[in-house]
């Protein structure tokens, strides 16, 4: 049975293992430069409490990391 499930799937896998090693995608972005298009590390916050730097609807923000200092 492991037998016949790996050749039904190797019908699939075979041309898809070709697919990715000729794609146009490969080697086209660092992975530094992939990892820049993430969500912001300071704003995980925002998961659990989503109005913390403010609320757009009532137009007032306030962001703890660009606030200038206190005198």
């Amino acid at each position: 049975m492991a037998a016949l499930g790996v050749g039904i799937a190797a019908v699939q896998l075979l041309p898809l293992f070709e697919l990715v090693q000729s794609s146009f995608r490969a080697n086209r972005a660092a992975f530094d430069q992939v990892l820049s298009y993430g969500f912001p590390a300071r704003h995980i916050l925002l998961w659990l409490m989503p109005n913390f730097y403010g609320n757009p609807a009532h137009h007032a923000y306030f962001d703890l990391f660009s606030c200038p200092p206190s005198r």
